[in-house]
């Protein structure tokens, strides 16, 4: 989970919820 959180853009998460790194892991894996 900290893997996708480090990959994606801080925007990004601070801006999209748990479910969207959900989703961007999912699409990554």
């Amino acid at each position: 989970m900290a893997e996708g959180i480090f990959r994606q853009p801080k925007a990004v998460s601070m801006r999209s919820p748990h479910r969207h790194r959900a989703q961007y892991l999912r699409g990554r894996s």
